[in-house]
């Protein structure tokens, strides 16, 4: 009964490569195909740099995309850094002034404070991810 089993199995297994060998789309790995020619070997050449360029096409797309996006975050960086300056500075100027500080200059100082912290968080994840995007690119 083991044999019977075993040669059963054997013959599907037969079967199910033949079948294999006959679906198979590839010229080169049929039975008795004829050699590769060499315009055979131009036009898989031709497919593979084509295959190429088009890769190298994309990425260069992608690499512009990426290149435009980071010079808009170095945009917006250098406007977040300009715009600390300033609130900086306006704080500077009040806490310079002369005079009692009413309360009402009091709390335009502390707002003036906290948007100058609430900037510089930004610019600083800003500048971070920049950093991260940098040891990426080449």
């Amino acid at each position: 009964m083991k044999f019977t089993i075993t040669c059963e199995t054997l013959s599907e297994a037969a079967r199910v490569v033949r079948g294999l060998q006959n679906e198979s789309d590839s010229e080169c790995c049929k039975p008795h195909s004829p050699p590769a020619t060499k315009q055979d070997l131009r036009e898989t050449e031709n497919r593979i740099m084509s295959a190429i360029s088009n890769f190298a096409d994309a990425q260069a797309a992608f690499n512009a995309r990426l290149d435009g996006a980071i010079v808009g975050l170095q945009t917006a960086l250098a406007g977040l850094t300009g715009d600390i300056a300033r609130l900086n500075a306006l704080i500077v100027e009040l806490q310079g002034s002369v005079g009692q500080i009413t309360p009402s200059d009091q709390l335009l100082l502390d707002n003036l404070q906290s948007q100058a912290e609430a900037l510089t968080v930004r610019a600083e994840a800003v500048s971070a991810a920049l950093a991260s995007l940098d040891l990426l690119t080449p």
